[in-house]
């Protein structure tokens, strides 16, 4: 008897200290008493699969915080079945038994939106959807952990997989990392990285040379608001500039570029000679030999305006 004993004792250390090792949440999912099989189950630093007899186990090796006694949240989902959402606290035996209920109608994209460099959560960051003209998805922003939950269309999300989001961070201090076209899959936990933006902010009437330089490579985002008074006769121009006068009489005699908008914000690198149209917003690519901006405003006679267009750059560097 002593010896059954002592058997299962180190057999039970032995799991257990198996489970710790590995860091492995397990346990059975059913629903009305039924195993689930199929079913994805998924958290903020993994996604697995029940097999046939609707058991897990799910990896917390990405997870400092999954220890006995904490709390985490625990998300399934499958066509059939719909969506659940779970709060496991986690036990010294690293076991998670739970029963969900069909939500056939429930689809939702869960995940979290974190700083790449730290991996702090980011609260207040914006994000929508590039759907169909026909579908309709609000945006949403993320919650003070950084955390978002949108509904979705359960028509429209059963004919594909993945979903597209453009994510913005209103503060302009962050600027999302692309994966690509931005595509995100359902039923699986995002994780969504920006980085801080290298932004600078100056104010332009008239020709203005810059410090604000960039290398092949790197991506330039050239963003402007403001109004300026050209004339008492033209009236006020936003970055855009004036594509006509009063009574739609022709600009181009007094246009720095004869075919841009009177009074258009325009850009171009130091050095060269051809400036080029930037208006409100302006994203390019550095194909060539880096270099230092430079802007303009569009008018010949600038000694009668009045005000400036405020303009931010900003630079993602290339790889």
């Amino acid at each position: 008897m002593e010896k059954k004993f002592f058997s299962f004792l180190i057999g039970f250390l032995i799991t257990l200290s198996y489970a710790h090792a590995q860091k492995v949440l397990r346990g059975v999912v059913k629903i009305a008493g039924n195993p689930v099989p199929r079913l994805t189950v998924y958290a903020p630093f993994a996604t697995v699969q029940t097999d046939s007899l609707g058991r897990y186990s799910l990896p917390l090796d990405g997870c400092s915080y999954c220890k006995p006694g904490n709390q985490v949240k625990i998300y399934t989902h499958k066509e059939s079945i719909g969506m659940s959402e779970q709060t496991c606290t986690i036990g010294n035996d690293y076991q998670y038994d739970f029963s969900i209920s069909r939500n056939p109608d429930k689809i939702f994209l869960i995940g979290v939106v974190e700083n790449q460099e730290n991996g702090s959560r980011l609260p207040g960051i914006f994000i929508s959807f590039i759907m169909p003209e026909n579908i309709e998805v609000q945006p949403v922003t993320t919650n003070a952990f950084g955390e978002f939950k949108i509904q979705l269309p359960k028509s429209y999300m059963e004919k594909i997989n993945a979903v597209q989001l453009n994510v913005s961070d209103p503060l302009k201090h962050y600027r999302q990392i692309s994966n690509g076209q931005n595509l995100y899959p359902i039923g699986a936990f995002i994780v969504i990285k920006m980085k801080s933006q290298e932004g600078k902010k100056l104010s332009v009437s008239g020709h203005t040379v810059t410090t604000i330089c960039y290398a092949k490579g790197d991506i330039i985002t050239i963003e402007a608001a403001g109004n300026i008074r050209v004339g008492g006769f033209v009236g006020t121009s936003d970055p855009d500039g004036r594509p006509s006068g009063v009574m739609g009489m022709s600009l181009e005699g007094y246009n720095i570029v004869a075919n841009y908008n009177h009074a258009v914000l325009m850009y171009r690198r130091v050095g060269e000679t051809e400036w080029k149209v930037a208006g409100k917003y302006r994203r390019f690519y550095a194909t060539g030999s880096g270099g230092c901006l430079e802007f303009q405003v569009n008018d010949i006679n600038q000694d009668d305006n009045e005000g400036a267009y405020d303009v931010s750059i900003s630079i993602d560097k290339g790889g």
